[in-house]
């Protein structure tokens, strides 16, 4: 199941209307029907306002089946989580204890 999918269900679930869930999580109406119909995401602060004003918690609005309460992730279809990790940059005094030179512009003057 989606994300708009839940949305919907957990809308409909406390018998409110499109318009009145926008209103409570400050949302456009435009906006609300997009996430409902899977066209757009909604960022972490959106989301957030909209498990407020549905009454649940986050993971529960991002929850793959909202009707059996299971989350598998707590950011799964919602924009903004944080990139998985990588390997670090090299800090500057690194570079310069081994040496290497920085790349990129040198401020004028300086």
């Amino acid at each position: 199941m989606g994300f708009g999918t839940t949305l919907q269900e957990l809308r409909q679930a406390a018998g409110m209307s499109q318009t009145e869930l926008a209103r409570r999580s400050e949302t456009p109406i435009d906006t609300l029907r997009k996430w409902e119909q899977g066209r757009t995401l909604p960022s972490i602060d959106a989301a957030s306002r909209l498990a407020k004003a549905l009454g649940v918690s986050l993971d529960r609005l991002a929850a793959d089946d909202a009707s059996q309460g299971r989350a598998e992730s707590a950011t799964r279809g919602i924009r903004g989580r944080p990139p998985k990790a990588g390997p670090a940059m090299p800090l500057a005094a690194d570079l310069e204890a081994t040496g290497k030179k920085t790349k990129g512009r040198q401020r004028k003057g300086k």
